[in-house]
């Protein structure tokens, strides 16, 4: 079992630590934990990873084993940022969070999370592009800002543009699908872990953003012809 009895108290020592740090109670007054719960961190990445692979892979067993863990992932990420005994690593506490609520169809908690990152995290010259693409994306569906364009050696841009092509006109779908599996690709053959982490987190994104697009749950159940609403969702974010 994935998450055992362990991991569920590591859980609630975690959200035990956030919550001492939110009431500002003094070190040393803090509970002495019989388990070191920043040890959840493997398993809830994983948990992750394995989720956000299944979709893109559209392994349906996959994602039938995966998927009741991923709001006590998500709940993991956000309590780590409350915790605040790992500031180094917020930035992936908060994206992985806020990805894991996105994918779990919490979209008001992941909304919360993306608002944090983008308060907090002012600077990232540190990010892997995958990472500042799925930082974006989050902020463009959830917080309504601009979608940049980012450009790296391995189809970033290509990536960014066919999407907003997308949610600027309705169209291209087919080469979405061909991109994604292009750039991923490309991110693989690279090697680099935080990169292929966050590309498969990034394309499992897209792929539930795409499912629930306007542009295709519009036509699906409103039954109205495209005349009367494509025109209101063709508003180009770009910068």
């Amino acid at each position: 079992m994935i998450f055992g009895t362990n991991s569920n108290y590591m859980l609630k020592y975690q959200k035990a630590k956030a919550k001492l740090v939110e009431y500002d109670i003094s070190q040393k007054d803090y509970l002495k934990f019989p388990l070191n719960s920043n040890e959840l961190s493997y398993p809830v990445i994983y948990i992750l990873s394995r989720y956000a692979e299944s979709i893109i892979e559209n392994d349906e067993t996959g994602k039938a084993e995966f998927a009741p863990y991923m709001v006590k992932a998500s709940q993991y990420f956000d309590a780590s940022v409350g915790a605040n005994d790992r500031t180094a690593y917020d930035t992936d506490f908060l994206l992985s969070g806020a990805a894991a609520y996105f994918l779990s169809n919490d979209f008001g908690s992941s909304k919360v999370l993306c608002a944090a990152l983008f308060e907090k995290i002012k600077d990232t010259p540190t990010m892997a592009t995958s990472q500042i693409i799925l930082r974006n994306l989050l902020g463009y569906l959830l917080l309504d800002k601009v979608f940049p364009i980012s450009s790296d050696t391995f189809g970033g841009e290509e990536l960014c543009r066919a999407l907003l092509f997308y949610y600027t006109n309705g169209e291209g779908l087919p080469n979405i699908e061909r991109v994604i599996q292009k750039y991923r690709t490309a991110i693989y053959k690279n090697n680099d872990p935080m990169e292929i982490y966050y590309v498969d987190i990034l394309l499992a994104v897209i792929t539930i953003a795409l499912s629930k697009a306007a542009w295709k749950l519009i036509p699906q159940y409103s039954k109205l012809e495209p005349g009367q609403w494509e025109e209101y969702l063709k508003k180009l974010k770009i910068s």
